[in-house]
């Protein structure tokens, strides 16, 4: 096939890559029968493994994996069984990381041999992630990816540099870095960024590559998560939810499965740091609910124990067992021993808080057999600080220390700062509870210190109460009340941050109970049915119709209960109209009409004291009151006509300078009467496709808006701007100002109408006719103000053929 033919097939992937990785996957499956040369073959092939694993997991990829690799290997293509090595590492599950990490090392020494810049690039940073993420090794990993960096001026492709800066960005967050973190974060999403706008063309296949069929996609989601990370240990929560955010609404552009499950899992994070726990729940069992469906037993099991993790911290204790044995179930099928010792330390945990040291400590024992095993540190802080826990349970402080210092010392290893405050903590009070108080005193205070730069608002109280207790053992009784005063400070202080979390607690509370309550009741039926199934076929199948027909009664009942709160909202809705109806009728008409009443006898009196002078003013008045009352009722009957959904609608070309001039000419009266001075820029060309009469409606009632409620001297001014399809009318006035709260109920009957800046009165109807009236012809109306700094107004309508 020709050149032409792939940068077009190509080029028409990256044009759809919003359409979701399925759509990419059946596409290059599609490609892949055309393709009959072996080395654009083996190309296909590795882009359809890359859709195919962040799609549906890394072993949907393994198949086409192998395939490339058999056939690069039958034509010698050196750089593609380098590439096909890296793709099959990919699809190797996360028991097999020895595996994997061989093929990293064989592609890596071939695309050195060959000298492919951007292959090799490819493998570094692969295995730049083995030391980084399982070996827990930094230190090499960081300086595999500065020598990466230094080799990728040219030749390189902006997704291998972008995915060396993301594992750089990765590890200094781990390693406690935020600066440096979030600098190579935004480098990585610089470059991902470039993979669709600046295409990287590879000189062997003579055009961009299918592993980047995506644009980048794919690994901008990684990027957004891990930033979010950095974010929400600075306490940004809100950045973190943004990123968060981003990151599932392209994933589900992308269709890429388990990047969904791992943004739902990462906004858990988020909603745990706000203490909105029951949101958080809910994030962790969408995501369980997308790794069942991928049948991914390995990223459930971690789903599935977190959700332990967030019962444990509201002490439902059989609850958090519950999950905490269904991941250890789940992890002892996939031989995943990392996550198996997480399981036994939160059984441990779990068996703590029961008070059942011995059973605790089996458990921390079992931890610590696979890990020394393993001959992983990582976890061996948690495992030691939960042993110390369980010997401070049966009365050995001198053992419960020796942990404690165990603890303490891998967590200065590792950077886990608040792990380090904890462990301090622990050592105080354990010296404290074998009588030596100035120790205890001691490494309170270096607890307190560390705390204030790394600790919670929770580890600083304890510390201080810990202090005042050692204080007071010492015989220093002034610093231990000083101690024990901040401590009340502080316990006030997070119980005041925490009251707002106790009903939302209960409330989650109460729906696990219903979930225990409904799951039991579920198993009890099911054993039930399972009986009458082997006796009593007939009885079955007379209760399988009772339950459809219960179930066809039941979805009745939830129709006509729909039905029913629909109609309640609309008479709830119109008897608010007829409220407001008669509220304008009692007031805003009526006053008109009485200040009219007394006007005969005025006249009469001017005339008879010969003082025809105050004839013209009272003039004057009158016809200010009938133009109130004559635009009142305009109002009012097309709000009427609204409601009844009868109004004319007769859409035509209209010269916006005609309708602008009309209205200006009818409110320029009392524009001059507050000194206001109009602006207007109307192209005399510019022509909607509008009702008239809605348009006379729509500027009328805004540009009365303005006036009212700008202050004399002021401006209003009057607009207009189009675009290929559509005209912008802007009416901007230098008055009061909308606050935020006032924006969100400007276009809702239920507002209060206020008095203008000359003591005007309104009656509220005039934006909603206005917002009705936009709608009504295609448009759209955008409102920006603030506070004491004026307002516009903006109205787009169709622009006239």
């Amino acid at each position: 096939m020709s050149k032409s033919f792939w940068i077009a097939s190509l080029l028409s992937l990256l044009s759809v890559a919003g359409f979701g990785q399925p759509y990419l996957v059946d596409s290059l499956r599609s490609i892949l029968p055309k393709t009959k040369d072996p080395i654009q073959r083996v190309d296909v092939l590795l882009g359809l493994t890359r859709a195919l694993t962040f799609a549906s997991g890394a072993a949907s990829g393994k198949a086409s994996a192998e395939e490339a690799l058999k056939l690069a290997k039958s034509i010698n293509d050196q750089e593609g069984i380098a590439q096909a090595l890296i793709m099959k590492a990919n699809t190797v599950g996360p028991t097999q990381i020895e595996e994997s990490h061989t093929y990293i090392l064989q592609a890596l020494q071939i695309a050195r041999r060959i000298g492919a810049k951007s292959t090799e690039a490819f493998a570094i940073y692969h295995e730049a992630e083995h030391y980084i993420y399982y070996k827990n090794d930094f230190k090499t990993g960081l300086q595999l990816l500065e020598e990466a960096l230094k080799k990728t001026e040219h030749g390189v492709a902006d997704k291998h540099i972008g995915n060396i800066h993301k594992v750089m960005g990765r590890a200094y967050l781990t390693a406690g870095n935020s600066e440096k973190a979030r600098r190579h974060f935004q480098k990585a999403l610089t470059h991902f960024d470039r993979v669709k706008s600046h295409p990287f063309t590879d000189p062997r296949l003579g055009r961009p590559s299918y592993m980047d069929a995506d644009g980048g996609a794919l690994n901008k989601i990684q990027v957004l998560i891990y930033q979010s990370r950095e974010f929400l240990d600075q306490g940004q929560a809100s950045r973190a939810m943004g990123d968060l955010r981003n990151a599932l609404s392209l994933s589900k552009e992308m269709g890429s499965l388990d990047n969904q499950a791992w943004a739902r899992e990462e906004l858990g994070l988020v909603y745990v740091a706000q203490g909105k726990l029951d949101r958080a729940i809910e994030q962790y069992k969408e995501a369980i609910q997308i790794y069942e469906a991928m049948g991914s037993s390995t990223y459930l099991a971690g789903a599935v124990q977190y959700i332990g993790d967030l019962y444990f911290q509201f002490k439902d204790y059989d609850v958090a067992e519950t999950y905490y044995k269904r991941a250890f179930r789940l992890n002892k099928a996939t031989f995943d021993s990392l996550q198996m010792i997480r399981s036994y330390s939160s059984l441990g945990r779990v068996a703590l808080q029961r008070n059942q040291p011995d059973r605790a400590l089996d458990y921390f024992e079992k931890a610590l057999q696979i890990n020394q095993a393993l001959k992983d540190s990582s976890q061996l802080a948690n495992i030691y600080g939960s042993m110390a826990f369980v010997w401070r349970a049966k009365q050995n402080s001198s053992k419960a220390l020796a942990y404690n210092f165990l603890s303490l010392a891998l967590s200065k290893r590792f950077n886990d700062q608040p792990g380090a405050v904890n462990h301090l903590l622990d050592i105080s009070n354990n010296y404290r509870m074998l009588g030596k108080p100035d120790s205890a005193i001691y490494y309170g205070l270096q607890a307190s210190e560390l705390a204030q730069t790394y600790g919670f608002l929770g580890q600083q109280k304890n510390i201080q109460l810990a202090l005042s207790y050692a204080e007071e053992e010492a015989g220093n009784y002034a610093q231990a009340l000083a101690y024990h005063k901040t401590y009340l400070q502080l316990h006030d202080s997070i119980y005041s941050a925490n009251a707002s979390l106790k009903l939302k607690e209960e409330q989650v509370r109460q729906n696990v109970a219903d979930y225990q309550r409904e799951k039991e009741q579920a198993q009890r039926e099911a054993v039930l049915l399972h009986t009458q199934n082997r006796l009593y076929l007939a009885l079955a199948a007379a209760l399988l119709a009772i339950l459809l027909v219960g179930g066809y009664l039941f979805f009745q009942l939830r129709q006509a209960q729909r039905q029913l709160q629909s109609k309640n909202l609309q008479l709830q809705q119109l008897n608010l109209t007829k409220d407001r109806f008669f509220g304008i009728i009692a007031h805003d008409i009526r006053s008109p009409i009485v200040a009219l009443d007394s006007v005969a006898e005025q006249i009469e009196y001017y005339l008879e004291t010969q003082r025809p002078e105050k004839l013209d003013l009272l003039a004057k008045r009158v016809d200010k009151t009938v133009k109130q009352l004559s635009a009142l009722l305009d109002n009012l009957l097309s709000w009427a006509l609204l409601q009844q959904g009868v109004v004319p609608y007769h859409p035509k070309s209209i010269p916006i300078a005609s309708v602008a001039e009309s209205a200006i000419e009818m409110f320029s009266a009392n524009a001059h009467a507050k000194e206001i001075r109009l602006e207007t820029y109307f192209p005399g060309d510019l022509a909607v496709f509008a009702d008239e009469s809605a348009l006379h409606a729509i500027l009328r009632n805004l540009l009365s808006n303005a006036i009212k409620f700008t202050p004399h001297g002021g401006t209003v001014s009057l607009s207009a701007e189009q675009t290929e399809d559509k005209i912008y009318i802007k009416i901007n006035d230098t008055g009061t100002g909308i606050s935020a709260e006032k924006l969100e109920k400007l276009f809702s009957l239920e507002k209060t109408s206020e008095q203008g800046t000359a003591g005007e009165r309104g009656t509220g109807l005039g934006l909603v006719l206005v917002k009705e009236f936009v709608e009504m012809n295609r448009g759209h109306l955008h409102v920006n103000s603030q506070l004491h700094q004026g307002s516009q107004f903006i109205v787009s309508l169709p622009k006239a053929a």
